[in-house]
């Protein structure tokens, strides 16, 4: 590595290093240098919430000293822009010298200190003329200012927004991107943050600084999982009213009963396996749920069936239906998954992100399996069946002669 590179650092990039909110300050009175110190000491505030695992300040210009060095009077002075940059580079640091005990009590010493302000700068020892101390303020010029911007932000409120008439994009602005830790609810830690900011109103953030919030992950999370769970339920409810269109309000009662138990111990097994509930594994059970059904639609169906029949006793019959079709669902049921695991396995961002779907679609279809050849025979051997019906023979028929006429 060349003198003066740092090794490469190297590390890893997972889904919740995506940032979950965004908050975004501007104003019309405030430059992009007096904005960025404000962000700066709100980032520090906000890091002080639990779960926050990473923040970033975009936009904005950070204080920079700038030495412009005169060529004419270094000449002069027999110095060169090496010479002046190495003891720049000495003086600006700090070193431990040792230490020494005193009364039980150890004493750290230390040399030197890192520049500071623009007064330090300038009486730094650069060089010897004559045997008289050559300071960097005779050989170079310190201007404390802003540094150049390495990258630009701007509010914008879209094309059909008021905001967007009445707040020109002109205006600097500097946005802080959150990003919370592994396994953290994004919609608490949100509005925790949120709290926190119109408190610090009162005292860190002026007015006259407008602070927008650009991205709040935790806010469309929650209407998206409510939504995907309204989707959830009207589909349940839809397909058991199918069911009892063809089997009566007894079958559409042990599918109806069979999927929220299958889900259960889906949601428990994501809870084992320490998944969240987001878009993604809500979207596996949505998108698993036709299958989900099918498994306990045909066992209870196949019963339904014999038990139409009455051909055996209804326990038999429970028995011999379960045995009819339970080869054909198991082959089923993994014929599918085979297909949807090997999603699990892609590489990259992505891999991570798409894991928890074809995951969570795999054990919600052997749950639902399981459910299928053992509650849902119970279910069914309770609801299915009908009584029977003992005629007794005064209502059947009656004797002549001895003998019963039929």
């Amino acid at each position: 590595m060349p003198q003066g590179v740092t090794f490469p650092l190297v590390k890893t990039r997972a889904i919740d290093d995506v940032p979950m909110l965004g908050l975004t300050l501007w104003s019309e009175n405030y430059s992009g240098y007096q904005l960025g110190q404000m962000a700066q000491e709100l980032e520090a505030e906000i890091k002080k919430v639990n779960d926050v695992a990473v923040t970033h300040k975009i936009g904005g210009q950070n204080r920079q000293l700038r030495v412009v060095l005169d060529k004419d009077k270094l000449a002069a002075s027999g110095l060169d822009f090496l010479s002046v940059s190495e003891m720049i580079k000495g003086n600006n640091a700090q070193l431990n010298s040792g230490s020494f005990d005193r009364n039980d009590t150890e004493f750290l010493v230390s040399a030197g200190k890192f520049l500071e302000s623009v007064t330090d700068v300038e009486n730094l020892v650069v060089g010897v003329q004559q045997n008289r101390p050559v300071y960097l303020k005779q050989v170079a010029e310190i201007i404390d200012d802003p540094e150049i911007p390495q990258n630009y932000v701007s509010p914008g409120f879209g094309q059909a927004s008021e905001k967007a008439l009445e707040y020109p994009s002109e205006y600097p602005a500097v946005t802080l991107s959150i990003a919370k830790r592994k396994g953290a609810d994004a919609m608490k830690i949100a509005e925790v943050i949120v709290d926190k900011v119109h408190h610090l109103r009162t005292k860190l953030i002026p007015d006259d600084v407008h602070v927008e919030i650009t991205r709040n992950y935790g806010e469309t999370a929650s209407h998206k999982v409510s939504e995907l769970l309204l989707h959830l339920i009207g589909f349940i409810i839809a397909v058991t009213f199918v069911v009892m269109l063809a089997m009566g309000w007894r079958g559409g009662l042990v599918v109806f009963l069979s999927v929220p138990i299958t889900f259960a111990l889906t949601l428990l097994s994501y809870y084992m396996l320490d998944y969240t509930l987001n878009r993604i594994t809500l979207f596996a059970l949505v998108f698993v749920t036709g299958i989900v059904v099918d498994d306990s639609i045909i066992i209870a169906e196949n019963m339904h069936r014999h038990f139409k029949m009455k051909r055996l006793p209804f326990k038999q019959a429970a028995l011999y239906a379960i045995n009819e079709v339970g080869n054909p669902t198991i082959l089923a049921t993994f014929t599918v998954i085979a297909s949807v695991l090997p999603m699990a396995f892609v590489s990259g961002l992505m891999g991570p992100y798409m894991a928890p779907m074809p995951i969570g679609a795999s054990i919600a279809m052997i749950l639902s399996l399981f459910v299928a050849l053992t509650i849902t025979p119970y279910l069914g051997y309770i609801f299915l069946r009908e009584k029977d019906k003992k005629e007794t023979s005064g209502k059947s028929g009656k004797t002549v002669g001895g003998y019963l006429n039929l």
